[in-house]
């Protein structure tokens, strides 16, 4: 009787010891190799207590090929030694994981679409898409002049999103297409959208330069004057807030096409001054300075 409560007196001793431990040192895993040196010198038997309390470890699969490795005793651990078997271990993770890579995966687990063989060309398709046409070019040549022609209608008519629609299919069928974007930057100037605007009215310069100089007929493609004044009045407003050169560009081309050289030769310097090396703006500024001198 007096051996058994012995042995309960030492056990209950050695719950107690690692019950003071975890209150002074946290959550962290009470190993020999985490804890100080002083820690150890201050609890002699620390190792045994920890060696007789901590349940058995599983065994660490080995990978084929990799060499056995013998786990070291609680005794041999040092402080670098916690950090060092960590590092192995997911090591041994990623080399598991690349060892279960199926085909047509990458490394990384993301899937790899297989390459489908393009269709072969369906002739007779293609002759009813060109219809009277024998050839894509004369297809796209026909209808980007249809498109042009339903967006000066609808210019005209006082629909600027829809000429503007009209120009954008125009410019599907042929990107190159000048007039396409010279008229979908006007039809965008009568709705109000002046940042794109100005962008496809720089574009249609870049794709030929003679829209910098001849005139478009302006009042002609927009017939209401008031609508071009009232524009004009409330772009020079925002150029001024956001001091933007290309509204600035867009407003001198208006001017331009309007006759008012003196206005549009003060109003391209200040999109000159930030726009310098812009084709569109160089062609423009050039044009309206060789005018200024009649």
């Amino acid at each position: 009787m007096s051996s058994q409560l012995t042995d309960i007196d030492m056990s209950l001793s050695r719950d107690m010891k690692l019950l003071e431990l975890r209150d002074l040192y946290g959550d962290l895993p009470l190993e020999a190799g985490i804890l100080n040196e002083p820690v150890r010198k201050a609890n002699p038997d620390i190792t045994d207590l920890l060696q007789k309390r901590r349940p058995a470890e599983p065994a660490t699969p080995q990978l084929p090929g990799e060499p056995f490795k013998q786990k070291k005793k609680l005794d041999d651990i040092k402080d670098g030694d916690v950090y060092d078997s960590l590092f192995d271990e997911m090591e041994r993770d990623q080399s598991a994981k690349q060892l279960e890579e199926k085909p047509g995966e990458s490394k990384y687990g993301i899937k790899v679409p297989k390459i489908k063989p393009l269709p072969e060309a369906d002739h007779k398709k293609a002759a009813r898409i060109r219809g009277k046409h024998k050839t894509f070019d004369s297809l796209a040549r026909a209808k980007t002049e249809d498109y042009i022609k339903i967006a000066n209608k609808m210019l005209t008519a006082g629909k600027s999103y829809k000429a503007a629609d009209a120009c954008t299919l125009a410019i599907v069928w042929r990107p190159e297409n000048a007039e396409a974007h010279l008229i979908k930057g006007l039809a965008l100037f009568a709705a109000g959208e002046y940042m794109s605007a100005s962008f496809f009215i720089q574009q249609a310069i870049e794709l030929n330069k003679d829209y910098a100089s001849e005139k478009i007929g302006l009042e002609e493609k927009i017939p209401d004057i008031d609508l071009i004044d009232n524009r004009l009045v409330e772009a020079k407003q925002w150029q001024r807030q956001a001091r933007s050169p290309e509204i600035a560009f867009l407003i001198a081309f208006i001017n331009y096409q309007q006759g008012n050289v003196i206005s549009a030769l003060e109003i391209i310097e200040k999109a000159v001054e930030k726009m310098g090396d812009n084709a569109a703006v160089k062609a423009l500024h050039e044009v309206i300075k060789a005018a200024d001198k009649y």
